[in-house]
């Protein structure tokens, strides 16, 4: 009988250290950060992941639309020197007269600059994006977040 009672209480105790639950710890390795239970990419090294930096600038850049700006179709929007691109797989040519400061975020999107476009700061977002710029671009103050964009000069 006590062989039983013993078994059981055996069988008991294995049911039950198998039954719970253990927290695993996750291990980041950089350029990734740990977030949570979970990683996420931090390839500019400031301890905030890409994807929300990309929001973050672009609400920073939305606080400057007022309400008679006329966005175009295309998904640029440009006010007092301002502008922004996102959504999704848009080419766009910004042909913007004066100095610009230019977010670029979303997916997918070709932007290119024209040459009589003064540009003075570009941010990029997002993933897979690539800006266009003329060779009287080059000293253009960059900040590449995001994963995978790219920018190419042009003549």
């Amino acid at each position: 009988m006590k062989k039983y009672i013993i078994f059981g209480i055996l069988i008991l105790l294995v049911l039950f250290i198998g039954c719970t639950t253990q927290d695993l710890e996750v291990t980041c390795n950089p350029p990734y950060i740990k977030v949570g239970n979970s990683c996420c990419l931090d390839q500019n090294g400031n301890n905030i992941c890409d994807k929300d930096e990309a929001s973050e600038m672009q609400d920073r850049v939305e606080q400057d639309i007022v309400d008679n700006e006329l966005p175009s179709s295309s998904g640029v929007i440009i006010k007092n020197g301002r502008g922004s691109v996102g959504g999704f797989n848009n080419r766009e040519t910004i042909n913007y007269a004066g100095d610009l400061t230019l977010l670029v975020g979303g997916d997918g999107n070709i932007v290119t600059i024209s040459k009589k476009t003064n540009l003075i700061k570009l941010t990029l977002g997002g993933s897979n994006n690539m800006v266009r710029l003329s060779s009287n671009h080059d000293s253009v103050e960059i900040i590449k977040g995001g994963y995978n964009n790219k920018i190419e000069y042009y003549d």
